[in-house]
């Protein structure tokens, strides 16, 4: 738990130092427009922020900080890519390369001399070192950072480095120290009032209250504990106390409560993702199905907590599980996988230095060894495990040594041995027990002097004894602790109320903004399609106006030019017969005056047809006979021009509203259009669908296209890009069109065709 929690410190504080002030996506678009330090700076910054989605890709951007920086020769830049390489792989564990890259940080730090920097990883060299089990180490770079933040009087800091000593305090058992030192974080973070961090020092003080056997403070504390994080909602926090909790419950022997903690601890590690609190939680689980003797349950969840745990590359933990499993393994009468495992354990915890955790293996080996009858091997681990407890004062452990010592004695006839171990354990029990275990002490004074040439006490006998004043503690305990334990349950109510009150008011909210947020989006879509269709109605709105006005415009000017075109011809006429036997020469320039008077004639007439108001025939019809009738008309001139014609025309076609000779005349305006647009052959293509609404017909061409410019004019009377062409054809379909409220779209792309829809409303019925 302790690593753990260490663990989330260097987050804290390198995040505090380097604050994130722009998104990911915005550092990167930013990043592609910027060079030299400004780059290498925006480089550095996105290494951070990548920190929390993807480890590898901050690596990236730190290592080419780092290139850069070098490059440029900027000391500033280069510490902060070293510093952001180091936290990089102190996220994959990589531990020795987190430390080679901090102190490489540190050397260009104190070039630079910021006082702030220089503090802050002298405390993250001082985790990883933890991390590696070089607690002198440790304890060396902390002092440092603390002599600095004082210096600075950085209040926050004094308290995360203060508590970070205890920590460390804590590995080596020093628990005095260790209590110490957390005592003084605690009275600077109640100063500065920052509860995320009280919770964190008041969580450690219980667990060094655990570690003495002083459970009701040890609960007294975890407790407090527990009601800060749920205030704050911190859910890694909330964990930690559970397991906290339910380790007292433990060593009180209410297993079942134990249990029920470490499992709601469980699932919220396992919502949160913490990979080393799933794997404490496991352990701890584990723990309570041990005393419950459903060992086979024990072993399932040590076996799960320990790969985890070697996962990670935690050696207190792993030795801590090989401890455990050996065990489980003694219970079920498995010796020899017992000894194994046991012996892996104590290993780990020599090379570490866990001397608590020694002096438990120790007790655990030599009672194995006892029922073994191995008693030399018994009395010698036995032995060492006493003298650790007495070192570090860990009266819990030391019971259970003079505990075992006594049975040891006893196995072996050694009366006044089996008495004095006896003495000495019951000398530790509560103090309510001192006149119970007067009585027995005199009882067994008395058997050794009548019975001391007699080699009949039998250890079973004995056990019985113990057994009973233990199971007399415990519900005296028990009845001490019923006042806490009411206290705890009305806690928990009021707190459980809240938290599914405030979920159901959560749950709520997000509905109606879910709800809002679609009608919203509805809308969004509704108003674009209107504004769309506007535009597309204002657009051939002007269209007509400036046929209209063209039109009429047109209409004056034929009227003007038709009459001196009269005049000139019938000149024409009386010149010719004049000359006609004379002068050759003459009659062929007055012949040529007459065509061009004749073909200025011919414009003016159309313009004229244009101009005037054409009467509308409407009849209620399929459309489908008009264009049938046209593609027959135009299938001679599609063979000899070398154009397919594809037609995709449904059976029939929902009734519209039309005038059937302008309509024939308008799909073959456009037909002649496309078939011009394709000298050279090519697919033309003639499709209609319709539905309730609208009948929509399409007619494609793959001819030579418009481009985007003429497209703009193709409405506009008189233009045309076709030699010979009046350039009324297209004004004339538009106008067509929109006297029967239909609407008309073209789509073109030079060298690959063009479209024109046409869609007309269905008659209601």
């Amino acid at each position: 738990m302790k690593k753990i929690i260490l663990n989330i410190l260097i987050i804290f504080i390198t995040s505090s130092l380097f604050p994130s002030t722009t998104k990911i996506d915005s550092l990167e678009n930013v990043l592609k427009t910027i060079s030299g330090n400004e780059k290498v700076c925006l480089l550095n910054e996105l290494s951070k922020e990548y920190l929390k989605i993807s480890v590898e890709k901050s690596l990236e951007y730190s290592t080419q900080a780092l290139e850069l920086a070098e490059k440029l020769e900027n000391n500033k830049e280069k510490a902060n890519a070293l510093s952001n390489l180091a936290l990089g792989n102190y996220y994959l564990g990589n531990n020795n390369k987190a430390l080679e890259y901090y102190e490489l940080s540190l050397i260009i730090e104190k070039e630079i001399k910021n006082s702030k920097r220089i503090a802050a990883i002298l405390n993250n060299l001082g985790i990883i070192c933890s991390n590696l089990n070089d607690y002198d180490k440790a304890l060396e770079y902390y002092l440092k950072s603390l002599q600095i933040y004082e210096k600075i009087d950085d209040k926050k800091y004094i308290a995360i480095t203060l508590n970070n000593i205890g920590t460390v305090y804590e590995d080596l058992s020093n628990y005095d120290k260790a209590l110490e030192y957390h005592l003084k974080s605690l009275k600077i973070r109640n100063e500065i009032g920052d509860k995320n961090s009280i919770a964190n020092c008041v969580n450690n003080i219980g667990i060094i209250y655990d570690a003495w056997g002083n459970y009701e403070k040890a609960l007294e504390y975890y407790l407090q504990s527990l009601k800060i994080y749920e205030e704050l909602e911190n859910k890694n926090g909330i964990a930690n106390s559970l397991d906290n909790i339910g380790t007292v419950y433990k060593n009180l022997n209410n297993y079942d409560n134990a249990l029920e903690y470490h499992l709601k601890s469980l699932q919220i590690r396992e919502e949160i993702r913490d990979k080393n609190g799933i794997a404490a939680s496991l352990n701890n689980i584990g723990v309570a199905y041990k005393n419950l003797s459903n060992y086979n349950k024990a072993l399932e969840y040590y076996l799960s907590s320990l790969k985890i745990f070697e996962e990670i590359g935690d050696k207190r933990s792993i030795a801590a599980s090989f401890n455990n499993i050996g065990n489980v393994y003694c219970s079920l009468d498995n010796y020899n996988k017992a000894l194994e495992y046991l012996l892996k354990s104590i290993s780990i915890k020599e090379e570490i230095g866990d001397k608590f955790g020694m002096a438990n293996s120790s007790n655990n080996i030599g009672s194995l060894y006892l029922k073994l009858e191995n008693y030399d091997k018994a009395v010698l681990f036995l032995g060492q495990g006493m003298k650790l407890a007495q070192e570090i004062e860990a009266d819990n452990i030391l019971q259970e040594s003079y505990m075992y010592l006594s049975e040891l004695y006893t196995a072996q006839n050694n009366f006044q041995k089996a008495l004095d171990y006896y003495i000495l354990y019951s000398s530790i029990k509560d103090s309510m027990f001192n006149k119970e275990s007067d009585k027995h002490i005199a009882e067994m004074q008395t058997k050794y002097e009548t019975e001391k040439k007699e080699k009949e006490i039998s250890l079973l006998q004995k056990n019985n004894e113990i057994q009973k004043l233990e199971v007399e503690k415990h519900k005296l305990v028990q009845m001490r602790l019923v006042f806490i334990l009411l206290i705890i349950v009305i806690l928990w109510f009021f707190i459980f109320y809240y938290y599914r009150s405030k979920q159901k008011l959560n749950k709520e909210l997000k509905k109606l903004v879910a709800e809002r947020t679609k009608e919203l989006t509805e809308s969004n879509i509704q108003l674009k399609d209107e504004i769309s269709e506007r535009k597309k109605l204002e657009a051939q709105l002007r269209i007509s106006e400036r046929l209209a006005g063209i039109g009429e415009l047109a209409s004056g000017v034929a009227h003007e030019i038709r009459n001196p075109l009269a005049v000139i011809s019938s000149t024409v006429q009386y010149l010719n017969s004049i000359y006609k036997d004379t002068d050759n020469e003459m009659v062929e320039l007055l012949e040529i005056i007459n065509q061009s008077s004749e073909q200025a004639n011919s414009a003016i007439t159309s313009l004229l047809e244009f101009a005037k108001p054409r009467e509308i025939s409407l009849i209620e019809g399929d459309i489908l006979k008009s264009i049938f009738k046209v593609c027959s008309l135009v299938e001679t001139k599609c063979s000899t021009q070398k154009v397919q014609l594809i037609t995709k025309l449904p059976h029939k076609l929902p009734n519209i509203l039309y005038d059937e000779h302008q309509m024939e005349g308008v799909f073959l305006n456009l037909i002649l259009n496309s078939l011009s647009a394709m000298p050279e052959g090519g697919k033309l293509i003639i499709s209609a669908e319709g539905n309730n609404s609208e009948v929509e017909i399409n007619i494609s061409d793959t001819g030579v296209g418009i481009s985007e410019e003429n497209l703009q004019k193709v409405f506009n009377p008189f233009f045309t890009t076709k030699k010979g062409g009046t350039g009324l054809g297209l004004s004339f379909v538009h106008q067509v069109v929109h006297s029967l409220q239909g609407s008309l779209t073209i789509n073109s792309k030079i060298g690959e065709g063009t479209s024109i829809i046409l869609t007309f409303q269905v008659c209601s019925n």
